[in-house]
């Protein structure tokens, strides 16, 4: 995975809890998007693959989920270590590979795949396959590049909003056909496929109370569009 260790250990918990508007309506549609379409099971064994400073992770133990959360940024299983001290929630700092003799109800990796090679795609999606219960299911997101997000992308790194990401932290570049290929491809059966986060977060700039409106019409009409990130629900075919 490209270098993960540049991103600092609580971004994803500043940018949800004391980001700007744009940044709190963004990571918080992660959430809510769950909710809707990958809510876990009370009880259910999961895996938060790639977790960042484990606001997923949490979201997904407060529903009930027995969650493992990985990630290869030491400083970010540092952070959720000390910041989400819970029953049934354990973080662990390595690499989503180095997984095994575990089987899960439900994988979830966001925004998390387009850190890895294109070589990797295929074998990461064959190792979510062999750790997965028999019925298991995937949930995973990524920037949409047949929408504005190359724009997005190119202005935060312009001007120094994140760690550099074209070319440096996202190496793979996906497109919901491509997405839908690499998943085919690989022997997996989709079973909701959409994208989310189009106006609505920047709208959080005007207005919370428009901001989300428009992400509730947003997600109503999920399947249809192309808005910025690309959010997929998917099981293993069966042989």
């Amino acid at each position: 995975i490209q270098d993960m260790k540049k991103i600092p250990g609580d971004y994803q918990y500043k940018a949800l809890h004391k980001g700007n508007p744009i940044q709190r309506r963004w990571h918080k549609a992660k959430i809510d998007l769950l909710s809707r379409v990958a809510p876990p099971m009370a009880g259910a064994r999961v895996l938060d693959a790639a977790c960042g400073s484990g606001v997923i992770s949490e979201y997904l133990n407060s529903r009930g989920a027995e969650v493992m959360a990985v990630d290869t940024n030491k400083d970010c299983i540092t952070f959720a270590q000390r910041r989400f001290q819970k029953k049934g929630l354990t973080f662990l700092c390595k690499s989503i590979f180095d997984i095994n003799g575990h089987l899960f109800d439900t994988i979830y990796c966001l925004e998390a795949i387009e850190h890895f090679p294109q070589n990797e795609l295929l074998p990461l999606l064959n190792h979510f396959k062999g750790i997965l219960k028999p019925g298991g299911r995937l949930f995973l997101t990524t920037p949409n590049y047949a929408s504005p997000w190359p724009i997005i992308e190119w202005c935060l790194d312009t001007f120094g909003l994140v760690p550099k990401l074209k070319g440096d932290q996202h190496v793979s570049r996906l497109t919901p056909n491509g997405l839908g290929s690499l998943l085919t491809r690989g022997g997996w059966h989709i079973l909701e496929m959409g994208t989310f986060n189009g106006l609505a977060p920047f709208c959080a700039i005007v207005s919370h109370r428009l901001s989300d409106w428009l992400f509730r019409r947003e997600l109503k009409h999920r399947t249809r569009l192309c808005r910025n990130l690309i959010y997929v629900l998917a099981e293993p075919l069966k042989e």
